[in-house]
């Protein structure tokens, strides 16, 4: 018999939905929530590593990707705690019917059939390591809307032999875009996380999901408390998952 794979049995909603449903159910003389607010709201309520476990991706009105949130049942009921009891009782209603829906039954053998077909695609353009995997997976993930990587929860180490480049490196291979926006896809992809000195300055760090695809190089600079400045480069690989 063919054997089956099914997706997460965690079900979750998203940071979009949730938010809908706090302005549908918000009185007439409440200011509407804004989802770019209610991002920055998630990691003070759950925490920062939480967090960056329930990190996603949605697909906006003009095509873009922009970062969102799915949220487990307990995780969707402390982000409304603050919120009206209808509301409380909205969104706890919602979770109880996704939980009620059947998992979707994946067809492993064709997924299988999928990835080595688009593997070796990636291969025949000269493709190689995890760079090869993550297009693979990226195609996979096109043609049948599964992230096998996703799936199966793995964390791909990037390649010893791989190149680390700088953000202004990636923007040239990605058309010509600026350092700047890299940084902010890379945040936006959950790769790493913005932190400001004492002088208000960004500088960038890694997150858990990134740290595989990153590379720290100390500089001679400090910050200014006398902390030293560490360059952040990145794995040639990362360039798949930011521009998925």
């Amino acid at each position: 018999m063919e054997k089956l794979l099914s997706t997460s049995t965690v079900k979750t909603m998203s940071s979009i939905e949730l938010v809908k449903i706090i302005n549908d159910l918000r009185d007439d003389d409440q200011a509407e929530m804004q989802h770019k607010h209610f991002l920055v709201k998630v990691p003070k309520v759950l925490g920062i590593k939480p967090a960056e476990n329930l990190a996603g991706q949605y697909k906006a009105g003009n095509g873009q990707m922009q970062p969102c949130y799915n949220l487990p049942k307990r995780e969707a009921q402390l982000m409304v705690m603050s919120e009206s009891y209808k509301v409380q009782a909205a969104v706890y209603d919602r979770m109880i019917e996704l939980e009620a829906t059947p998992m979707p039954i994946i067809n492993s053998q064709s997924v299988v059939k999928e990835f080595k077909s688009m593997l070796s695609l990636s291969k025949a353009f000269g493709l190689k390591g995890n760079q090869a995997i993550l297009s693979a997976n990226k195609a996979v993930k096109k043609t049948t809307g599964i992230d096998c990587q996703l799936l199966l929860g793995i964390e791909l180490v990037a390649d010893k032999k791989e190149h680390a480049i700088t953000p202004s490196d990636i923007g040239v291979r990605l058309g010509g875009i600026s350092g700047m926006k890299v940084n902010q896809l890379l945040k936006d992809t959950g790769l790493q996380i913005d932190n400001r000195t004492a002088k208000n300055a960004i500088y960038w760090t890694p997150t858990n999901k990134g740290t595989p695809y990153a590379q720290l190089t100390d500089t001679t600079k400090k910050h200014s408390d006398g902390t030293p400045i560490k360059q952040v480069k990145w794995y040639e690989s990362v360039i798949d998952l930011i521009s998925a």
